[in-house]
């Protein structure tokens, strides 16, 4: 499928999206009334960015958006309570400056960005909850 049926976006129940290979080419603003949402796989398709209203999914915890063309995250990403994110494959960690002869540094510096990244959001959320209290 190359775009998202409108009328999967209208069962605001759905707590798991499995949208891996596929041709999608963008995520529809819409996302965001999945509020119950805790699993979204869109890896392997052809997007090259996400929505900022994918911070209105609180409830999602595992993110997979590997074998993208995204290139940075939304700053609405730091309100999911995500666990677990999958990002590699995507140009946003290639323009990292790195030198090394070995290929796999490169995939582990990678690793360990995409893991700063994920504590990154689970430290804002936990700041964000702790606000809100």
């Amino acid at each position: 499928i190359t775009v998202i049926p409108k009328e999967i976006l209208s069962c605001v129940e759905i707590t798991e999206l499995h949208l891996g290979n596929n041709r999608i080419t963008e995520l529809p603003s819409e996302l965001g009334y999945l509020k119950n949402l805790k699993k979204l796989l869109i890896y392997k398709n052809e997007l090259s960015e996400i929505p900022e209203e994918i911070g209105h999914c609180a409830a999602l915890q595992v993110l997979d958006i590997s074998c993208n063309n995204i290139t940075m995250f939304p700053e609405g990403i730091y309100h999911c309570s995500l666990k677990e994110l999958h990002c590699d494959e995507n140009p946003l960690l290639e323009h990292l400056p790195v030198l090394s002869q070995n290929v796999n540094d490169v995939f582990y510096l990678k690793e360990l960005c995409a893991r700063m990244i994920l504590r990154s959001f689970k430290d804002r959320n936990s700041l964000l909850r702790n606000q809100a209290v």
